[in-house]
């Protein structure tokens, strides 16, 4: 009831706001990677309820959606970061390889710091917290779309509270971890046993014990068990 609501709130409220196309001009093509299908049909409504938008794909993995995009003529990818068969940050890590053109918007329930820098870092032009009502999507979807970036209020929030326990802290080793030790934290969030993160990152299991043993080493955990509770403290919220 309260997606209901909320999408219904975020179509009357961004009625006033839609962007006007100019006769000849094509609409704006969106492609939407989400696992949970509920959540990519509110999201597709959403966006088509918007003149001059219209939805070019969806996808609930990386791998799946990294193939549609080669003929979907995307303009802008709207990407969860907890998929199916592996991290939205990848996802848009290799986007921007293969794809340089796509625009690619963050909307997750993940708040930590280290996941939205890391996401503007791999090249995201924005990041909306699913926390925050679904208007707050469309408004960056039109920022994004006119080559600005965007932070939803609660991230914005995020960051900077983050900046100031940094300086006190002096410093946070969260931001220490490689791109590939982050990974494997992520997938121990998700509750993932180490045979099965490494089938899904191609590694033996003994590469990712190792990650896991330089990962306990940077954040002071003591053993595995340590670091799954700490994985999933930080980053499980989806």
């Amino acid at each position: 009831m309260k997606a209901t609501s909320e999408l219904q709130t975020a179509k009357r409220e961004s009625s006033d706001e839609v962007l006007t196309v100019p006769q000849g001009h094509r609409n704006k093509r969106i492609f939407i990677l989400e696992d949970h299908p509920m959540v990519r049909q509110g999201i597709r409504k959403l966006i088509e309820s918007q003149q001059g938008f219209e939805v070019c794909g969806e996808s609930e993995s990386s791998d799946e959606g990294l193939a549609a995009l080669s003929t979907a003529c995307a303009d802008l990818a709207i990407v969860d970061l907890s998929l199916k068969d592996s991290s939205g940050l990848d996802f848009i890590k290799t986007a921007k390889s293969r794809y340089p053109t796509l625009l690619t918007l963050v909307l997750s329930m993940h708040e930590d710091s280290s996941i939205i820098e890391r996401a503007l870092k791999f090249g995201a032009s924005g990041y909306v917290s699913k926390a925050e009502s679904l208007d707050r999507l469309i408004d960056a979807v039109q920022h994004v779309l006119r080559g600005e970036h965007y932070l939803s209020e609660t991230v914005q929030k995020k960051l900077i509270d983050h900046e100031f326990s940094f300086r006190q802290e002096g410093g946070f080793p969260m931001f220490s971890l490689s791109d590939r030790e982050f990974e494997v934290f992520q997938f121990l969030a998700t509750g993932q046993p180490i045979s099965k993160i490494a089938a899904l990152l191609h590694l033996s299991v003994k590469t990712i014990e190792g990650y896991c043993a330089h990962i306990r080493k940077k954040l002071g955990l003591h053993n595995n068990q340590e670091l799954i509770m700490e994985a999933s403290r930080r980053l499980s919220s989806g």
